[in-house]
Protein backbone atom coordinates (compact mmCIF):
# COMPACT_ATOMS: atom_id res chain seq x y z
CA UNK A 1 0.00 0.00 0.00
CA UNK A 2 1.89 3.54 -0.97
CA UNK A 3 1.78 5.40 2.24
CA UNK A 4 1.78 8.79 -0.01
CA UNK A 5 -2.13 8.10 -0.34
CA UNK A 6 -5.13 6.97 1.36
CA UNK A 7 -8.48 6.40 0.04
CA UNK A 8 -11.36 7.19 2.43
CA UNK A 9 -14.59 5.19 2.29
CA UNK A 10 -18.12 6.79 4.52
CA UNK A 11 -20.46 3.98 4.73
CA UNK A 12 -22.32 6.13 6.28
CA UNK A 13 -22.81 9.17 3.98
CA UNK A 14 -25.39 8.02 1.25
CA UNK A 15 -27.96 7.47 4.93
CA UNK A 16 -26.66 10.94 5.94
CA UNK A 17 -27.12 12.77 2.56
CA UNK A 18 -30.90 11.27 2.47
CA UNK A 19 -31.56 12.03 6.12
CA UNK A 20 -30.45 16.19 4.86
CA UNK A 21 -32.59 16.12 1.98
CA UNK A 22 -35.34 14.67 3.67
CA UNK A 23 -35.35 17.52 6.01
CA UNK A 24 -34.96 20.41 2.93
CA UNK A 25 -37.68 18.86 1.58
CA UNK A 26 -39.69 19.20 4.47
CA UNK A 27 -38.78 22.45 5.45
CA UNK A 28 -38.92 23.49 1.40
CA UNK A 29 -35.50 24.37 1.17
CA UNK A 30 -34.43 24.43 -2.17
CA UNK A 31 -37.36 22.45 -3.30
CA UNK A 32 -38.00 22.62 -7.11
CA UNK A 33 -40.69 20.80 -7.83
CA UNK A 34 -44.19 20.43 -6.62
CA UNK A 35 -46.51 17.46 -7.65
CA UNK A 36 -50.29 17.99 -7.65
CA UNK A 37 -52.50 14.75 -7.08
CA UNK A 38 -56.39 15.57 -6.29
CA UNK A 39 -55.50 19.13 -5.80
CA UNK A 40 -52.83 18.50 -3.07
CA UNK A 41 -49.23 19.29 -3.08
CA UNK A 42 -46.47 17.06 -2.73
CA UNK A 43 -43.10 19.72 -2.88
CA UNK A 44 -40.07 17.69 -3.90
CA UNK A 45 -36.37 18.09 -5.97
CA UNK A 46 -36.59 17.70 -9.37
CA UNK A 47 -32.65 15.69 -9.33
CA UNK A 48 -33.96 13.36 -6.23
CA UNK A 49 -37.02 11.91 -8.93
CA UNK A 50 -34.76 12.06 -11.33
CA UNK A 51 -32.70 9.71 -9.85
CA UNK A 52 -35.04 7.54 -8.42
CA UNK A 53 -37.59 7.22 -10.77
CA UNK A 54 -36.78 6.57 -14.81
CA UNK A 55 -40.49 8.10 -15.44
CA UNK A 56 -39.33 11.75 -13.76
CA UNK A 57 -35.95 11.10 -15.12
CA UNK A 58 -37.56 11.12 -18.83
CA UNK A 59 -39.67 14.52 -17.89
CA UNK A 60 -37.47 16.39 -16.86
CA UNK A 61 -34.71 15.76 -19.61
CA UNK A 62 -37.10 15.25 -22.38
CA UNK A 63 -37.33 19.12 -23.04
CA UNK A 64 -41.34 19.15 -22.91
CA UNK A 65 -42.99 21.85 -21.06
CA UNK A 66 -42.86 19.41 -18.18
CA UNK A 67 -39.33 19.80 -17.78
CA UNK A 68 -39.35 23.40 -16.74
CA UNK A 69 -42.77 23.33 -14.97
CA UNK A 70 -43.16 24.45 -10.95
CA UNK A 71 -46.26 22.08 -10.81
CA UNK A 72 -46.42 18.93 -12.28
CA UNK A 73 -50.24 17.49 -12.02
CA UNK A 74 -50.68 13.31 -11.59
CA UNK A 75 -53.92 12.00 -12.59
CA UNK A 76 -55.88 8.92 -11.42
CA UNK A 77 -53.46 8.40 -9.27
CA UNK A 78 -53.94 7.82 -4.98
CA UNK A 79 -52.56 10.87 -3.17
CA UNK A 80 -51.33 8.91 0.06
CA UNK A 81 -49.59 6.24 -2.22
CA UNK A 82 -47.86 9.11 -4.42
CA UNK A 83 -46.59 10.38 -0.99
CA UNK A 84 -45.64 7.34 0.10
CA UNK A 85 -43.51 6.94 -2.57
CA UNK A 86 -41.51 9.84 -2.38
CA UNK A 87 -41.46 9.70 0.95
CA UNK A 88 -39.61 5.84 0.03
CA UNK A 89 -37.36 8.16 -2.68
CA UNK A 90 -35.95 10.67 0.11
CA UNK A 91 -36.01 7.68 3.16
CA UNK A 92 -35.66 4.10 1.58
CA UNK A 93 -38.47 3.09 3.87
CA UNK A 94 -42.16 2.18 2.32
CA UNK A 95 -44.85 0.52 4.57
CA UNK A 96 -46.64 -2.06 2.42
CA UNK A 97 -50.39 -3.52 3.51
CA UNK A 98 -53.49 -4.77 2.14
CA UNK A 99 -55.44 -1.73 2.30
CA UNK A 100 -52.62 0.27 0.43
CA UNK A 101 -50.29 -2.10 -2.08
CA UNK A 102 -52.60 -1.91 -4.98
CA UNK A 103 -52.63 1.45 -5.53
CA UNK A 104 -48.48 1.88 -4.85
CA UNK A 105 -48.18 -1.08 -7.12
CA UNK A 106 -50.36 1.29 -9.98
CA UNK A 107 -48.02 3.95 -9.35
CA UNK A 108 -44.72 1.79 -9.12
CA UNK A 109 -45.69 1.02 -12.56
CA UNK A 110 -46.11 4.13 -14.16
CA UNK A 111 -42.77 5.40 -12.31
CA UNK A 112 -41.18 2.57 -13.72
CA UNK A 113 -39.85 1.15 -10.19
CA UNK A 114 -39.28 -2.53 -10.64
CA UNK A 115 -37.69 -3.18 -7.71
CA UNK A 116 -40.93 -1.80 -6.08
CA UNK A 117 -43.09 -3.79 -8.34
CA UNK A 118 -41.32 -6.83 -7.76
CA UNK A 119 -41.86 -5.93 -3.72
CA UNK A 120 -45.29 -5.44 -4.49
CA UNK A 121 -45.67 -8.68 -6.22
CA UNK A 122 -44.39 -10.85 -3.84
CA UNK A 123 -46.40 -9.11 -0.69
CA UNK A 124 -49.63 -9.89 -2.67
CA UNK A 125 -48.57 -13.20 -4.07
CA UNK A 126 -47.67 -14.05 0.24
CA UNK A 127 -51.72 -12.64 0.77
CA UNK A 128 -53.19 -14.44 -1.51
CA UNK A 129 -56.73 -16.34 -0.35
CA UNK A 130 -59.31 -18.02 -2.29
CA UNK A 131 -61.31 -14.89 -1.76
CA UNK A 132 -59.06 -12.78 -3.11
CA UNK A 133 -57.28 -14.70 -6.16
CA UNK A 134 -59.99 -13.78 -8.62
CA UNK A 135 -59.47 -10.13 -8.23
CA UNK A 136 -55.88 -9.89 -7.58
CA UNK A 137 -55.38 -12.48 -11.04
CA UNK A 138 -56.98 -9.63 -12.94
CA UNK A 139 -54.72 -7.23 -11.43
CA UNK A 140 -51.31 -9.56 -12.13
CA UNK A 141 -52.73 -9.10 -15.89
CA UNK A 142 -53.30 -5.52 -16.02
CA UNK A 143 -49.60 -4.98 -14.92
CA UNK A 144 -48.06 -8.14 -16.45
CA UNK A 145 -47.13 -9.80 -13.70
CA UNK A 146 -46.76 -12.92 -14.67
CA UNK A 147 -45.83 -14.56 -11.35
CA UNK A 148 -48.62 -13.36 -9.41
CA UNK A 149 -51.06 -14.07 -12.44
CA UNK A 150 -50.24 -17.85 -12.31
CA UNK A 151 -49.77 -18.38 -8.50
CA UNK A 152 -53.19 -16.79 -8.15
CA UNK A 153 -54.53 -19.30 -10.83
CA UNK A 154 -53.17 -22.05 -8.92
CA UNK A 155 -54.91 -21.21 -6.12
CA UNK A 156 -58.10 -20.68 -8.08
CA UNK A 157 -57.94 -23.66 -9.50
CA UNK A 158 -56.67 -26.02 -6.33
CA UNK A 159 -59.51 -24.04 -4.36
CA UNK A 160 -62.55 -23.49 -6.72
CA UNK A 161 -64.99 -24.87 -4.39
CA UNK A 162 -64.59 -22.29 -2.19
CA UNK A 163 -63.60 -19.46 -4.87
CA UNK A 164 -66.63 -19.72 -6.99
CA UNK A 165 -68.57 -18.80 -3.72
CA UNK A 166 -67.03 -15.50 -3.89
CA UNK A 167 -68.49 -12.33 -5.34
CA UNK A 168 -65.20 -11.76 -6.97
CA UNK A 169 -65.82 -14.98 -9.15
CA UNK A 170 -69.07 -13.53 -10.23
CA UNK A 171 -67.66 -10.27 -11.71
CA UNK A 172 -65.02 -12.10 -13.57
CA UNK A 173 -64.00 -11.22 -17.26
CA UNK A 174 -65.26 -14.14 -19.02
CA UNK A 175 -61.77 -15.00 -20.36
CA UNK A 176 -60.74 -15.92 -17.21
CA UNK A 177 -63.53 -18.15 -16.17
CA UNK A 178 -62.84 -19.81 -19.92
CA UNK A 179 -59.32 -20.69 -18.92
CA UNK A 180 -60.88 -21.80 -15.18
CA UNK A 181 -63.34 -24.41 -16.62
CA UNK A 182 -61.54 -25.66 -19.40
CA UNK A 183 -57.97 -26.81 -17.25
CA UNK A 184 -57.84 -30.27 -16.80
CA UNK A 185 -56.48 -29.53 -12.91
CA UNK A 186 -59.79 -27.81 -11.70
CA UNK A 187 -60.21 -29.17 -7.94
CA UNK A 188 -63.89 -30.21 -7.94
CA UNK A 189 -65.45 -33.44 -6.08
CA UNK A 190 -67.60 -33.93 -9.29
CA UNK A 191 -68.18 -32.17 -12.36
CA UNK A 192 -71.78 -31.24 -11.52
CA UNK A 193 -70.09 -28.36 -8.85
CA UNK A 194 -68.40 -26.56 -12.47
CA UNK A 195 -71.75 -26.25 -13.73
CA UNK A 196 -73.24 -24.63 -11.33
CA UNK A 197 -70.68 -22.36 -10.80
CA UNK A 198 -70.47 -21.44 -14.56
CA UNK A 199 -74.06 -21.24 -13.98
CA UNK A 200 -74.24 -18.74 -11.02
CA UNK A 201 -71.89 -16.57 -12.94
CA UNK A 202 -74.40 -16.84 -16.26
CA UNK A 203 -77.23 -15.57 -14.17
CA UNK A 204 -75.19 -12.83 -12.22
CA UNK A 205 -75.76 -11.17 -15.31
CA UNK A 206 -78.14 -12.81 -17.73
CA UNK A 207 -78.82 -10.20 -20.36
CA UNK A 208 -75.37 -9.34 -20.55
CA UNK A 209 -74.11 -12.86 -20.65
CA UNK A 210 -76.04 -15.24 -22.60
CA UNK A 211 -74.30 -15.11 -25.73
CA UNK A 212 -71.47 -17.07 -23.82
CA UNK A 213 -73.72 -19.84 -22.71
CA UNK A 214 -72.53 -22.13 -26.25
CA UNK A 215 -69.29 -21.60 -26.03
CA UNK A 216 -68.54 -21.52 -21.91
CA UNK A 217 -70.87 -25.09 -22.07
CA UNK A 218 -68.67 -26.74 -24.36
CA UNK A 219 -65.88 -26.69 -21.70
CA UNK A 220 -68.78 -28.46 -19.06
CA UNK A 221 -67.37 -32.12 -18.73
CA UNK A 222 -71.36 -33.51 -18.96
CA UNK A 223 -70.12 -37.27 -19.77
CA UNK A 224 -68.82 -37.09 -15.99
CA UNK A 225 -71.87 -36.30 -14.72
CA UNK A 226 -74.54 -38.98 -13.94
CA UNK A 227 -78.10 -39.59 -15.33
CA UNK A 228 -80.13 -39.02 -13.07
CA UNK A 229 -78.52 -35.25 -12.61
CA UNK A 230 -78.50 -34.79 -16.41
CA UNK A 231 -82.72 -35.87 -16.55
CA UNK A 232 -83.74 -33.99 -13.71
CA UNK A 233 -81.64 -31.17 -13.16
CA UNK A 234 -84.29 -28.12 -14.67
CA UNK A 235 -81.53 -25.61 -15.37
CA UNK A 236 -79.92 -28.46 -17.78
CA UNK A 237 -83.38 -28.72 -19.24
CA UNK A 238 -84.17 -25.47 -19.98
CA UNK A 239 -80.65 -24.99 -21.58
CA UNK A 240 -81.51 -28.01 -24.42
CA UNK A 241 -84.82 -25.91 -24.83
CA UNK A 242 -82.77 -23.02 -25.46
CA UNK A 243 -79.39 -23.33 -27.14
CA UNK A 244 -79.06 -26.19 -29.53
CA UNK A 245 -75.48 -26.72 -28.40
CA UNK A 246 -76.38 -27.23 -25.38
CA UNK A 247 -78.93 -30.05 -26.28
CA UNK A 248 -75.96 -31.93 -27.97
CA UNK A 249 -73.63 -31.64 -25.09
CA UNK A 250 -76.32 -33.17 -23.11
CA UNK A 251 -77.37 -35.69 -26.03
CA UNK A 252 -73.47 -36.80 -26.01
CA UNK A 253 -73.15 -37.15 -21.90
CA UNK A 254 -76.17 -39.16 -21.79
CA UNK A 255 -75.37 -41.40 -24.40
CA UNK A 256 -71.87 -41.57 -22.82
CA UNK A 257 -73.09 -42.80 -19.31
CA UNK A 258 -75.88 -45.32 -20.62
CA UNK A 259 -73.26 -46.97 -22.21
CA UNK A 260 -71.03 -46.62 -18.70
CA UNK A 261 -74.14 -47.91 -16.71
CA UNK A 262 -74.55 -50.85 -19.21
CA UNK A 263 -71.09 -51.58 -19.13
CA UNK A 264 -70.51 -51.42 -22.52
CA UNK A 265 -68.17 -49.49 -25.45
CA UNK A 266 -68.73 -45.76 -25.95
CA UNK A 267 -67.59 -44.30 -28.85
CA UNK A 268 -67.10 -41.13 -27.41
CA UNK A 269 -63.32 -40.06 -27.25
CA UNK A 270 -62.47 -36.52 -26.56
CA UNK A 271 -61.86 -34.26 -23.76
CA UNK A 272 -64.69 -34.37 -21.74
CA UNK A 273 -64.60 -37.59 -20.84
CA UNK A 274 -61.25 -36.87 -19.19
CA UNK A 275 -61.38 -36.95 -15.57
CA UNK A 276 -59.63 -33.69 -14.35
CA UNK A 277 -56.61 -34.56 -12.64
CA UNK A 278 -56.05 -32.40 -9.83
CA UNK A 279 -54.69 -34.31 -7.46
CA UNK A 280 -52.09 -33.82 -4.31
CA UNK A 281 -48.35 -34.76 -5.52
CA UNK A 282 -46.16 -37.26 -3.24
CA UNK A 283 -43.19 -35.42 -2.01
CA UNK A 284 -40.23 -37.76 -1.22
CA UNK A 285 -37.53 -35.31 1.15
CA UNK A 286 -34.29 -36.09 2.26
CA UNK A 287 -33.68 -39.45 4.08
CA UNK A 288 -30.75 -41.75 3.62
CA UNK A 289 -29.67 -44.26 0.38
CA UNK A 290 -26.42 -46.59 1.16
CA UNK A 291 -25.50 -45.32 4.28
CA UNK A 292 -25.56 -41.35 2.69
CA UNK A 293 -27.79 -38.15 3.18
CA UNK A 294 -29.38 -37.17 0.80
CA UNK A 295 -30.79 -33.83 0.12
CA UNK A 296 -32.74 -33.49 -3.27
CA UNK A 297 -36.53 -33.35 -3.21
CA UNK A 298 -38.52 -35.81 -5.45
CA UNK A 299 -42.40 -35.43 -6.75
CA UNK A 300 -44.33 -38.38 -7.81
CA UNK A 301 -47.65 -37.60 -9.77
CA UNK A 302 -50.30 -40.05 -9.13
CA UNK A 303 -51.96 -38.99 -12.09
CA UNK A 304 -48.93 -39.50 -14.67
CA UNK A 305 -47.11 -41.92 -12.99
CA UNK A 306 -44.13 -39.50 -13.40
CA UNK A 307 -41.23 -38.83 -10.81
CA UNK A 308 -39.79 -34.90 -10.98
CA UNK A 309 -37.01 -33.54 -8.95
CA UNK A 310 -37.66 -30.53 -7.34
CA UNK A 311 -35.42 -27.58 -8.05
CA UNK A 312 -34.21 -25.42 -5.55
CA UNK A 313 -36.27 -27.20 -2.79
CA UNK A 314 -32.90 -29.51 -1.45
CA UNK A 315 -33.05 -29.94 2.25
CA UNK A 316 -29.43 -29.40 2.28
CA UNK A 317 -29.79 -27.11 4.82
CA UNK A 318 -30.06 -29.61 7.83
CA UNK A 319 -27.48 -30.61 9.34
CA UNK A 320 -25.55 -34.12 8.74
CA UNK A 321 -26.41 -35.09 12.07
CA UNK A 322 -30.55 -33.95 11.66
CA UNK A 323 -32.58 -36.73 11.09
CA UNK A 324 -36.23 -34.94 10.08
CA UNK A 325 -39.89 -35.72 9.87
CA UNK A 326 -41.82 -34.03 7.17
CA UNK A 327 -45.32 -33.05 8.08
CA UNK A 328 -48.15 -30.51 5.78
CA UNK A 329 -50.41 -27.89 7.50
CA UNK A 330 -52.46 -26.48 5.16
CA UNK A 331 -50.74 -25.72 2.30
CA UNK A 332 -47.21 -24.98 3.91
CA UNK A 333 -44.94 -28.15 4.24
CA UNK A 334 -42.53 -28.22 7.32
CA UNK A 335 -39.70 -29.90 8.54
CA UNK A 336 -39.38 -31.05 12.12
CA UNK A 337 -35.84 -32.17 13.49
CA UNK A 338 -34.67 -32.08 16.91
CA UNK A 339 -33.22 -28.74 17.11
CA UNK A 340 -34.92 -26.80 14.87
CA UNK A 341 -38.11 -26.18 12.95
CA UNK A 342 -37.88 -25.69 8.78
CA UNK A 343 -40.79 -24.27 6.68
CA UNK A 344 -40.58 -24.34 2.69
CA UNK A 345 -41.19 -20.89 1.31
CA UNK A 346 -42.44 -21.92 -2.27
CA UNK A 347 -42.11 -17.64 -3.11
CA UNK A 348 -38.42 -17.36 -2.32
CA UNK A 349 -38.38 -21.41 -2.94
CA UNK A 350 -36.20 -21.79 -0.27
CA UNK A 351 -36.11 -23.20 3.47
CA UNK A 352 -36.48 -20.55 6.33
CA UNK A 353 -35.94 -21.85 10.43
CA UNK A 354 -39.28 -20.58 12.03
CA UNK A 355 -38.63 -21.97 15.48
CA UNK A 356 -36.27 -24.26 17.59
CA UNK A 357 -37.23 -28.25 17.67
CA UNK A 358 -38.54 -29.84 20.67
CA UNK A 359 -35.03 -31.18 21.28
CA UNK A 360 -36.41 -34.59 20.62
CA UNK A 361 -34.47 -37.15 18.58
CA UNK A 362 -36.71 -37.07 15.59
CA UNK A 363 -35.67 -39.94 13.65
CA UNK A 364 -36.93 -41.80 16.71
CA UNK A 365 -40.27 -40.37 16.56
CA UNK A 366 -43.68 -39.70 14.87
CA UNK A 367 -44.87 -36.46 13.56
CA UNK A 368 -48.32 -35.89 12.14
CA UNK A 369 -50.95 -32.19 12.05
CA UNK A 370 -54.21 -31.31 13.12
CA UNK A 371 -55.72 -28.21 12.59
CA UNK A 372 -52.44 -26.11 12.35
CA UNK A 373 -51.12 -27.68 15.22
CA UNK A 374 -48.10 -30.15 14.72
CA UNK A 375 -47.69 -33.17 17.24
CA UNK A 376 -43.63 -34.82 18.17
CA UNK A 377 -44.74 -37.70 19.72
CA UNK A 378 -42.30 -40.49 21.33
CA UNK A 379 -38.72 -40.91 20.45
CA UNK A 380 -37.63 -40.43 24.44
CA UNK A 381 -37.47 -43.20 27.27
CA UNK A 382 -39.75 -40.36 29.28
CA UNK A 383 -42.71 -41.38 27.12
CA UNK A 384 -42.66 -37.12 26.22
CA UNK A 385 -44.68 -36.06 23.40
CA UNK A 386 -44.71 -32.19 22.41
CA UNK A 387 -47.12 -29.73 20.26
CA UNK A 388 -46.16 -26.75 18.13
CA UNK A 389 -48.75 -24.06 17.34
CA UNK A 390 -47.77 -22.92 13.70
CA UNK A 391 -48.99 -19.92 14.46
CA UNK A 392 -47.43 -18.42 17.58
CA UNK A 393 -44.04 -20.63 16.71
CA UNK A 394 -43.77 -22.20 19.81
CA UNK A 395 -44.07 -25.68 21.36
CA UNK A 396 -45.76 -26.90 24.70
CA UNK A 397 -45.05 -30.09 26.23
CA UNK A 398 -48.23 -32.78 26.65
CA UNK A 399 -48.86 -35.22 29.08
CA UNK A 400 -46.90 -38.62 29.54
CA UNK A 401 -47.89 -41.26 27.51
CA UNK A 402 -49.06 -44.80 28.34
CA UNK A 403 -45.69 -45.65 26.63
CA UNK A 404 -42.43 -45.13 25.98
CA UNK A 405 -42.50 -45.29 21.96
CA UNK A 406 -39.35 -45.12 19.57
CA UNK A 407 -40.21 -45.49 15.70
CA UNK A 408 -44.39 -45.42 16.49
CA UNK A 409 -46.78 -45.08 13.47
CA UNK A 410 -48.98 -41.99 14.30
CA UNK A 411 -51.79 -40.69 12.89
CA UNK A 412 -55.10 -37.94 13.15
CA UNK A 413 -59.03 -39.89 13.05
CA UNK A 414 -61.83 -37.53 14.62
CA UNK A 415 -59.34 -34.56 16.29
CA UNK A 416 -57.78 -37.44 18.11
CA UNK A 417 -53.70 -38.24 17.91
CA UNK A 418 -53.01 -42.03 17.87
CA UNK A 419 -49.60 -43.20 18.54
CA UNK A 420 -49.13 -47.11 17.18
CA UNK A 421 -46.51 -49.98 17.47
CA UNK A 422 -42.92 -49.02 18.38
CA UNK A 423 -40.67 -49.64 20.45
CA UNK A 424 -40.67 -49.42 24.13
CA UNK A 425 -37.38 -48.13 26.57
CA UNK A 426 -35.69 -51.50 26.81
CA UNK A 427 -36.35 -51.13 22.51
CA UNK A 428 -38.70 -54.62 22.99
CA UNK A 429 -41.33 -54.00 19.42
CA UNK A 430 -44.74 -53.29 20.68
CA UNK A 431 -48.25 -53.68 19.56
CA UNK A 432 -50.10 -51.30 22.01
CA UNK A 433 -51.50 -48.56 21.03
CA UNK A 434 -52.84 -45.09 22.16
CA UNK A 435 -54.56 -41.96 21.76
CA UNK A 436 -53.98 -37.86 22.75
CA UNK A 437 -57.17 -36.32 23.02
CA UNK A 438 -56.76 -32.60 22.57
CA UNK A 439 -59.93 -31.47 24.29
CA UNK A 440 -59.09 -33.43 27.59
CA UNK A 441 -55.45 -32.99 27.37
CA UNK A 442 -55.37 -36.61 27.92
CA UNK A 443 -53.87 -40.23 26.23
CA UNK A 444 -55.78 -43.43 26.69
CA UNK A 445 -55.52 -47.02 25.42
CA UNK A 446 -57.21 -48.53 22.75
CA UNK A 447 -56.77 -51.81 21.58
CA UNK A 448 -53.83 -53.79 20.53
CA UNK A 449 -52.42 -54.94 16.97
CA UNK A 450 -52.20 -58.60 16.34
CA UNK A 451 -48.71 -57.77 15.47
CA UNK A 452 -45.61 -55.71 16.98
CA UNK A 453 -44.64 -53.58 14.90
CA UNK A 454 -41.87 -50.41 14.94
CA UNK A 455 -40.93 -47.93 12.01
CA UNK A 456 -43.97 -48.62 10.47
CA UNK A 457 -46.94 -46.39 8.00
CA UNK A 458 -49.82 -45.51 9.33
CA UNK A 459 -52.39 -44.04 6.85
CA UNK A 460 -55.95 -42.86 7.66
CA UNK A 461 -58.97 -43.36 5.00
CA UNK A 462 -62.24 -42.67 5.47
CA UNK A 463 -62.16 -42.83 9.74
CA UNK A 464 -59.96 -45.92 9.80
CA UNK A 465 -56.35 -46.56 10.61
CA UNK A 466 -54.16 -48.71 8.64
CA UNK A 467 -50.87 -49.92 10.47
CA UNK A 468 -47.97 -50.93 7.60
CA UNK A 469 -45.46 -53.12 7.43
CA UNK A 470 -42.75 -52.41 9.66
CA UNK A 471 -40.59 -54.55 11.87
CA UNK A 472 -41.66 -56.93 14.45
CA UNK A 473 -38.30 -58.18 15.23
CA UNK A 474 -35.09 -56.03 14.59
CA UNK A 475 -34.63 -57.92 11.22
CA UNK A 476 -37.48 -58.85 9.98
CA UNK A 477 -39.54 -56.45 7.21
CA UNK A 478 -43.16 -57.26 7.19
CA UNK A 479 -45.13 -57.02 4.52
CA UNK A 480 -48.68 -57.37 6.55
CA UNK A 481 -50.96 -54.41 7.04
CA UNK A 482 -54.06 -54.27 10.02
CA UNK A 483 -56.82 -52.02 10.26
CA UNK A 484 -58.17 -49.82 13.07
CA UNK A 485 -61.68 -48.99 13.46
CA UNK A 486 -62.37 -46.43 16.67
CA UNK A 487 -66.07 -47.01 16.64
CA UNK A 488 -65.85 -50.57 17.40
CA UNK A 489 -62.08 -50.74 19.20
CA UNK A 490 -61.23 -53.39 16.81
CA UNK A 491 -58.27 -54.14 15.10
CA UNK A 492 -58.61 -55.85 11.67
CA UNK A 493 -56.34 -58.52 9.42
CA UNK A 494 -58.69 -58.25 6.54
CA UNK A 495 -56.41 -55.66 4.57
CA UNK A 496 -54.25 -57.50 2.24
CA UNK A 497 -50.95 -57.62 2.26
CA UNK A 498 -48.29 -55.82 0.12
CA UNK A 499 -45.97 -56.77 -2.81
CA UNK A 500 -43.28 -56.44 -0.92
CA UNK A 501 -41.92 -56.27 2.87
CA UNK A 502 -40.69 -52.70 3.75
CA UNK A 503 -40.26 -50.78 7.23
CA UNK A 504 -38.87 -46.82 7.04
CA UNK A 505 -41.31 -46.28 4.81
CA UNK A 506 -43.26 -43.15 2.87
CA UNK A 507 -47.02 -43.53 3.68
CA UNK A 508 -49.60 -40.75 1.68
CA UNK A 509 -53.02 -40.33 1.04
CA UNK A 510 -54.12 -39.01 -2.21
CA UNK A 511 -57.48 -39.33 -3.63
CA UNK A 512 -58.91 -41.57 -0.92
CA UNK A 513 -55.99 -44.20 -1.88
CA UNK A 514 -53.16 -45.27 0.57
CA UNK A 515 -49.53 -45.26 -1.61
CA UNK A 516 -46.49 -46.63 0.39
CA UNK A 517 -43.15 -45.50 -1.37
CA UNK A 518 -39.94 -46.95 -0.86
CA UNK A 519 -38.03 -48.00 2.68
CA UNK A 520 -35.63 -50.57 3.79
CA UNK A 521 -35.41 -52.85 1.20
CA UNK A 522 -37.57 -52.14 -1.54
CA UNK A 523 -37.74 -49.32 -3.27
CA UNK A 524 -41.38 -50.16 -5.16
CA UNK A 525 -44.20 -47.85 -5.13
CA UNK A 526 -47.31 -49.51 -4.22
CA UNK A 527 -51.52 -48.35 -3.69
CA UNK A 528 -53.78 -50.01 -1.91
CA UNK A 529 -57.05 -51.03 -4.05
CA UNK A 530 -59.67 -51.26 -1.67
CA UNK A 531 -62.53 -52.49 -4.07
CA UNK A 532 -60.43 -55.54 -4.83
CA UNK A 533 -58.37 -55.70 -1.74
CA UNK A 534 -55.16 -55.86 -2.94
CA UNK A 535 -51.38 -53.95 -3.59
CA UNK A 536 -50.50 -52.75 -6.88
CA UNK A 537 -47.02 -51.64 -8.16
CA UNK A 538 -47.17 -48.81 -9.79
CA UNK A 539 -43.35 -47.92 -10.18
CA UNK A 540 -40.68 -46.89 -8.12
CA UNK A 541 -38.70 -43.93 -5.92
CA UNK A 542 -34.02 -43.84 -5.86
CA UNK A 543 -33.34 -46.21 -3.23
CA UNK A 544 -33.55 -44.40 0.51
CA UNK A 545 -35.30 -44.77 3.53
CA UNK A 546 -35.74 -42.66 6.40
CA UNK A 547 -37.09 -39.75 4.07
CA UNK A 548 -39.53 -37.14 4.48
CA UNK A 549 -43.16 -38.15 2.70
CA UNK A 550 -45.86 -35.90 1.83
CA UNK A 551 -49.33 -35.71 -0.16
CA UNK A 552 -49.77 -32.05 -0.77
CA UNK A 553 -50.14 -29.82 -3.48
CA UNK A 554 -47.35 -26.66 -3.47
CA UNK A 555 -49.25 -23.53 -4.61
Amino acid sequence: MDPSSTVIVEDSLPKDILEVLDSMRRRKELSDVTLVVNSREIVAHRAILAACSPYFRAMFLSGFSEANEQKIHLKEVDYCAVQLIVNYFYTSELELNVYNVEEILRICVLFRLTTLVDHCETFLRRNLTPSNCIGLQFVADLFSLDELSQHANRIALWHFTDVYKEDEFKKMPYKQLKELVMDDSLKVQSEEVVFEAVLQWINHDTRARKDFVPDIMQYVRFPLMNLQYLHGNAAISKLTKEYRMCKELIREAVSYQTAVESKTTSALDNFRVRPRMASEEIFVIGGWSNGQKISSVQCFNVDTLEWTVVAGMSVAHVAREDYIRVVAAGDELYTVSRYKVGKYDPIANSWIQVATGPDVQCKWAGVCEYEGFIYAVGGHSSMCAKQFDTETMTWRSLPSMMYARYYPGVGVVEGKIYAVGGLDHLWAPLNTAERYDPHTNQWEAIASMSTARWSLGVAVLKGKIYAIGGSDNRESFSNSVEMYDPVIDKWSQAVAPMNSGRRCLGVAVVNDTIYVVGGRVTNSIEYYDQDNNKWIVVGAVNTRCNFGCVALRIL
